[in-house]
This record gives structure tokens, sequence and C-alpha cells, in this order.
């Protein structure tokens, strides 16, 4: 039998073959250069440069192109010409809001077509400082995702953008902004399905997002309740969708406005009465807040007191006028 030292010294081709190898490797030569520059900065010294670089807020919107997430339409205006390709990558800038950058992403995630890309002006770039290198671009993503607002309308894009964007990018979002509508009271019976399968989609989406933006601290929603008869309660199915984001323990702030065909045509809908009116805005403006307040973990009979002392004693007597009811509660 054999032992090991024989077995290798019988072998010449795997020893030459060793050795040959470890001939190969040559003794690593020290650099005297030193790091030079910004990145040569204490990191604590680059965070400070970080944070007041992006320091101001940009809008990241997912949609198409010639959709408008208010009404009436913001007026904008083109940040440069010949910025990126206006197929499907626009770059705005919002005049009313301070000269927040608003920066929309038409196109599906992930299909990139490398002849639109090549006509991307990187030096319009709203964070260029990313773009340095790969140590700079890895150092500002937190700050990048961090001060980024970003926007949705449909549910598709949400989990388009869940899928293709990594989960420790992801983990970095700190603020979301959504427009929701409602599928609307179909005029045949056959066609709840489909606004059983809006309902699902949107609760599939919110869902997901919910279990993967899990650092997210702002949360807006507007809300586009386009049901007939209108009622306001948190155990409608177009609420429980929004209602997925009650599992985020680190959310702070909710802003929900809730708007309807009853809060947008102020005098001319109620035929001129202007306290029914204001009945109505106010309702769907408490509606609004118990909707946060459900949102941040309080219980229905807490989050719906306000609405329900407005709804019982200050505006008992628009009941029947506004039909908003009671039935669920």
């Amino acid at each position: 039998m054999l032992d090991n030292a024989s077995l290798v010294t019988r072998n010449p081709s795997t020893m030459s073959s060793n050795s040959s190898l470890f001939s190969r490797i040559k003794p690593g030569i020290v650099s005297n250069k030193k790091i030079r520059g910004f990145l040569a900065l204490p990191g604590e010294v680059r965070n400070m440069v970080y944070a007041y670089y992006f320091q101001t807020e940009v809008f990241c919107e997912f949609a198409a192109s010639d959709y408008h997430f208010t009404q009436p339409t913001r007026p904008t205006v083109k940040l440069r010409s010949n910025a990126v390709s206006t197929s499907n990558f626009i770059c705005t800038k919002d005049i009313n809001q301070d000269d927040t950058m608003v920066v929309r992403v038409s196109r599906r995630l992930g299909k990139y077509n490398i002849v639109q890309g090549l006509h991307t002006n990187w030096l319009a770039s709203v964070y260029a400082l990313s773009l340095v290198c790969n140590q700079i671009h890895a150092e500002t993503l937190p700050f990048l995702y961090n001060r980024t607002v970003f926007i949705f309308a449909s549910p598709r894009r949400i989990t388009n953008f869940l899928h293709v964007i990594p989960g420790l990018k992801l983990q970095q979002i700190t603020k979301l902004r959504l427009h929701y509508s409602t599928y609307g009271a179909p005029k045949n019976v056959q066609d709840i399905i489909w606004q059983d399968k809006h309902t699902e989609a949107w609760k599939r989406a919110l869902k997901a997002a919910s279990k993967t933006l899990l650092n997210l601290q702002n949360l807006e929603l507007w809300v586009q309740v386009s049901l007939s008869p209108l009622r306001l309660n948190l155990r409608e199915q177009w609420v429980k969708p929004l209602l997925q984001f009650r599992r985020l323990n680190k959310l702070t702030t909710v802003n929900v406005d809730v708007q309807s065909h009853w809060s947008k045509g102020r005098w001319a809908t109620f035929e001129g009465n202007k306290e029914l009116a204001r009945a109505s805005w106010d309702l769907h403006e408490l509606f609004g807040r118990a909707l946060s307040l459900a949102i941040l973990g309080a219980k229905e009979a807490e989050a719906m007191a306000e609405f329900n002392t407005a709804w019982e004693v200050t505006y008992r007597r628009w009941q029947y006028n506004l039909g908003y009811a009671k039935i669920g509660w």
C-alpha cells in the first residue's frame, strides 16, 4: 500500500505543474502613492459634504410622459432642451415648489434601450456627484435614496420598481408618494370583476412595498374615490390596500388627501349651498386624517373618532343630503 509521499513522487506531471504555477507568483509591490484630493478627507467630512449636496429634494415620478399627477396641471418647463431622450425620461423643474427638481421616468425599468440611452446627457444629471467614481457612488447612494421622493400612480409600476431595484437600495428609501384612484362604479353587474381586479392589484403592490421599504418614514397618499354611493369608513374595499402600510414601524409622517366628486365641484355641486359644501369638504379632510391615524397603527374607533363626531353632531343636519352613510361602521 502506497503512502502519500510515494504518490507525490510517482506523479511528476502534477509536481511540475504545481511548481510552474507557484513560480508565476511575484512579490507584491507596495505603492508609496497617497490618496489626494477629496477622497483623502476623513469620512465624517465627506459625509458633511454629501449632506450639503443632497439637501434639496428631488421628485422622481414613475408614470407616462403625458400623465398629470395634480389637477390643475403643474406649470413646468424643461430643465435643458437636450438633457435626455424625451420619449422615455423627462426632467422638469417645478416653478411652484421652490425650484424642486422633478424627474419623470416613463419607460419600464429593466428594459434598457441603448439607442435611447445614447441620447442621455449625463452632464445634466440631477445628482452628478454620484457619477464621479465607484467609491463616491457607493458612499452617496444612501443620501440619494434618502433625499428622493418616489412617486407612483399605478400598481404595475410599483411592482416593476420593486422587482428591478436591488433590495439594499430599496431599504434606503424614506419618502414615498402614491396617487391612488379607485376603479369607479360599474354600470353592469358583470363588470364588477374589473373593479375587484383593480383593487386586488393595488393591494398586492402595496403589500409588497410595505414588506420591502422597511425604512420608509414619510408617506403621502392622494386618493381619488370614484364610487357611488360614497362611503367613508375604514372597512370599505378600496381602503384595504392603503392599510397594508400599518406593518411599517418606522413611519413617522402620513398625510392622506381624500378627494371625490363631492369635494371638487365647489359651490356648483351643491347648488350654491355653501354650508353643505363646507361640510362635505370638512368630512373628506377628517376622513383623510382618520386614514392617516389608522396607517400609523391607531384602532378603528380611535382613528374615526373625530370624523364620527363631525358626522353625528356638527353636520348631522346634512346626513340626508350627503349620504356618506353609517353602513359598515
